[in-house]
């Protein structure tokens, strides 16, 4: 498992990431491909989980 904290550009926003590495190699290239860095797209990610649940 890795442990890995991101922090956001912002600077006050942080979530602490427990995942395999192949995983995190899978989102970090998903990133990528929308250019946009990993914690951006997280939070991208997150955001979209919480406005689909609050529906």
């Amino acid at each position: 498992m890795t442990i890995q904290t991101e922090l956001f550009e912002d600077k006050s926003t942080q979530i602490v990431v427990r995942c395999k590495e192949s995983f995190k190699n899978e989102v970090t290239a998903l990133a990528k491909d929308n250019q946009l860095k990993l914690s951006s797209y997280i939070k991208y990610l997150l955001t979209q989980e919480l406005k689909k649940a609050k529906k």
